[in-house]
């Protein structure tokens, strides 16, 4: 016989790897986001796996912070329709924060500058708040765009 009817377990190991399958691809398919697409095709831009994409405005010269460190910066943030909701300057200066106790977009995209840079970070709603609302200024499901200089680390 060239082929074995498959047994009773086979066959619902091959339903649920299946569905596994399926289920993943949903799972992991994102929406277009116009915006992102368009600043994916600007010279400078690096896009990374996990679709933020960014832009060094000006290299630094010091050391890349991990995200155990405590960073201090100067940042702006803005809608892509360019209305800025938050700036450090708003507060009274730079701020200082743990890196891994912020948004995901910014603990990753950080570390890809170093000290005395200027990065310009566009993160995808999902490395952002995805559709949480932290303030009225933010809508769900924004993409944002931050300017951030880093300014010291302070490493753990």
């Amino acid at each position: 016989m060239l082929f074995r009817p498959m047994h009773a377990l086979s066959k619902l190991t091959a339903i649920v790897a299946c569905a596994l399958t399926c289920a993943l691809f949903v799972s992991c398919a994102t929406p277009s986001d116009p915006y992102l697409d368009g600043v994916r095709q600007r010279a400078g831009v690096v896009a990374l796996p996990s679709g933020l994409l960014y832009e060094i405005l000006r290299p630094g010269t010091g050391p890349y912070p991990k995200a155990s460190d405590t960073v201090r910066v100067n940042y702006a943030g803005a809608l892509t329709n360019g209305t800025m909701f938050d700036s450090s300057a708003s507060h009274g200066g730079p701020a200082t924060f743990p890196l891994n106790g912020v948004i995901p977009g910014w603990t990753e995209g950080l570390q890809k500058i170093n000290v005395g840079g200027i990065i310009r970070l566009h993160v995808p709603a999902r490395l952002a708040y995805g559709d949480r609302s932290p303030s009225p200024a933010i809508p769900p499901n924004s993409t944002l765009v931050f300017e951030v200089e880093l300014l010291s680390i302070n490493p753990r």
